[in-house]
């Protein structure tokens, strides 16, 4: 935000991005907990409509903006993050 030199949208996202099943996976891993909240995309398509491809299939979103002006992520990888915030 204190950068001149940048402008316009930036997406402000981690550099990997990951699925919904990744994500639950991952933190049942590290929270040592079972990763059972699976709902089924056929559940999904009727309630949710076009947006059902969002929450299935995400938008891969990159923060190429961010990370070609020299941006450094804290937590670039999800896992790092999810250690930190589960400490």
């Amino acid at each position: 935000m204190d950068t001149q030199s940048v402008s316009g949208a930036v997406n402000c996202v981690a550099p990997e991005p990951v699925s919904n099943d990744e994500f639950g996976r991952m933190l049942g891993r590290i929270t040592h907990r079972p990763h059972w909240f699976h709902v089924p995309a056929w559940l999904l398509k009727p309630v949710l409509g076009e947006m059902s491809t969002l929450v299935l299939t995400g938008q891969k979103a990159m923060p190429q903006k961010a990370l070609d002006h020299g941006y450094e992520f804290a937590f670039p990888k999800l896992e790092e993050a999810l250690r930190d915030i589960t400490r």
